[in-house]
């Protein structure tokens, strides 16, 4: 099979790896692996989304009363607070999203 060897990809294969190397560890691991994980600077790709949700995610941070001013970046980086609440905001994101379809 010929493929190309451009960047969707090039990223496809990385997130194949890296998704067997959680699964590995996960399976050595179990649960801890989990929590560690979250403790654990994100990879490039998840860097990029945080990146992308930058202000948005702060203001949701501070609407929450999880974020208080001023906040210690060197303690706590941003992507430390991303990994611990990222699903979380992306589905209220989500469900806010679709509560302004509805009402357009």
């Amino acid at each position: 099979m010929v493929v190309c060897s451009g960047r969707c990809h090039r990223e496809a294969d990385e997130d194949r790896e890296e998704q067997e190397t959680d699964t590995r560890n996960y399976k050595h691991f179990g649960w801890q692996w989990e929590l560690g994980k979250k403790e654990q600077r994100p990879r490039e790709k998840e860097l990029r989304r945080v990146d992308k949700y930058e202000s948005e995610f702060k203001a949701w941070l501070i609407r929450h009363e999880i974020l208080r001013e001023p906040w210690n970046w060197d303690a706590y980086p941003l992507w430390y607070l991303w990994n611990q609440l990222s699903n979380q905001f992306l589905a209220e994101r989500q469900d806010e999203d679709r509560q302004g379809r509805l009402a357009l």
